[in-house]
């Protein structure tokens, strides 16, 4: 980052995007600072987030660790780690602790984050300033806590059908009513008291009754979302299993010629009085035209057949006296 400060104040960005309001970081090492503090809640959710890394937990759960020599430092150097609750032979030691990391200054006291596992239940214990060794004996008490009262239950299952729905397709020409299922687009897992159900978790499915537009299958038509005693514990979108409102290459047809009646009716009415006056016109006009070729055609033939009869007649028209 260039310098300690900067560093600093990119942790806190990170932190406070977490939600570790009440948390404000000044150095990286931890050493103490009146403006460098922290909270239980707040290491939690950073812990939580570390969680997701692979290379973070092998190294809370790294318990031996040897440095080669190096061309500046020809000796190897051996490094144990302090989590008690990961070494067999201490008396500390948690079958279920997957790894932690151990703090201590004078003003902070002694610290510990760790975190364990049991099936499909993952707990965090946060302890600060503590004294002696209690910060493993409040850790171990919380991890039975965790481990003993609550229970990891699945609410959600991507895919799954949930709802079906009778909707209203709107669109500039038609308006259909088809049935459209839905179905959950994500897996969600929440962890609950032993005490509860999972039929006390209200699932509430919004899916609009009407839509602008046609809906094909994939769509995203509405929210699914699940709460306990009023308390919001999960939301995922509700995608279409099937087409609605979708236009098959007949009704397209159709559509077409619905549309050209559609523009029609929408034309002003004297417009259409004065179109109407000048096609009949036009047609008259033409048919007129026709008419008089069709006469003039037949005063031809007659005169040119009269003039035919004309010649004959005068070829043998010739007098009686001619003849003796």
């Amino acid at each position: 980052a260039g310098s300690i400060d900067a560093f600093a104040e990119k942790m806190n960005e990170t932190a406070h995007a977490l939600g570790a309001t009440d948390t404000h970081f000044v150095n990286p090492h931890g050493l103490n600072n009146e403006d460098h503090y922290t909270t239980a809640y707040d290491m939690s959710l950073i812990a939580k987030e570390l969680l997701k890394y692979p290379e973070f937990k092998t190294i809370l759960s790294t318990t031996y660790y040897e440095i080669p020599a190096t061309n500046i430092q020809p000796e190897t150097r051996y490094l144990h780690g302090q989590t008690q609750l990961i070494k067999p032979p201490s008396i500390f030691y948690y079958e279920n602790c997957e790894g932690g990391k151990t703090g201590f200054t004078d003003q902070a006291g002694n610290t510990l984050v760790a975190y364990a596992k049991n099936n499909d239940i993952e707990v965090i214990s946060v302890v600060l300033k503590s004294t002696g060794y209690g910060e493993y004996y409040d850790t171990i008490k919380l991890f039975d806590y965790g481990l003993n009262n609550f229970v990891t239950k699945n609410i959600c299952t991507k895919g799954t059908e949930c709802s079906s729905s009778t909707v209203t397709i709107k669109s500039t020409f038609s308006t259909l009513t088809e049935n459209v299922q839905g179905a959950y687009m994500d897996n969600i897992s929440v962890t609950l008291p032993k005490s509860y159900s999972a039929d006390e978790i209200t699932t509430t499915v919004d899916v609009p009754s009407d839509f602008d537009t046609e809906v094909h299958k994939g769509d995203i038509i509405g929210t699914a979302t699940f709460s306990l005693n009023g308390e919001n514990l999960g939301k995922t979108n509700v995608e279409a299993e099937n087409d609605a409102g979708v236009k098959t290459e007949k009704s397209k047809k159709s559509n077409t010629n619905f549309k050209s009646v559609f523009f029609i009716s929408n034309i002003n009415p004297i417009l259409l009085i004065v179109i109407a006056v000048v096609t009949v016109a036009v047609i008259l006009i033409i048919l007129l035209m026709i008419i008089r070729k069709i006469k003039g055609n037949k005063r031809r033939r007659m005169k040119r057949n009269k003039r035919k009869q004309y010649t004959k007649v005068s070829k043998y028209n010739y007098k009686v006296s001619d003849r003796n």
